[in-house]
């Protein structure tokens, strides 16, 4: 799975530090094109071009300061209303779908850290 990050600031450099070190490809994009020196610094390619960076990953990961969050997600899912539902609907509808994206390594653990977090303080002597 290849993953890219929106946004290159200190938060966005751990982000992309932390999906390299699991092992995973990583990739970032920012607006401003002088944060590619910072990643090259660390081994990562900088994407400049939108549409290239959007062809190039699997998943993406805004780290944008909040007020830019739209933009980010516009630029990761787009703007298409149709286009989201029909993505969001293949998923769930089609088996097949469902199970690769089922299946899909997640960096950050198995989807369940709320519970145990919510578990381990209930049960805390």
């Amino acid at each position: 799975m290849k993953f890219g990050v929106i946004g290159i600031g200190s938060i966005g450099l751990r982000h992309i530090k932390n999906i390299k070190n699991l092992g995973f490809e990583v990739v970032g994009h920012d607006t401003n094109k002088s944060k590619a020196s910072d990643l090259k610094k660390i081994g990562i390619n900088f994407i400049k071009n939108k549409k290239e960076f959007l062809s190039f990953i699997d998943a993406g990961i805004i780290s944008t300061p909040t007020e830019y969050h739209l933009d980010g997600t516009a630029r990761l899912v787009g703007t298409d209303e149709n286009l989201i539902i029909e993505s969001v609907n293949n998923i769930l509808i089609n088996e097949k779908e469902y199970k690769k994206f089922k299946k899909a390594d997640n960096p950050y653990g198995d989807g369940n850290s709320a519970k145990k977090i919510l578990d381990f303080l209930i049960n805390f002597q």
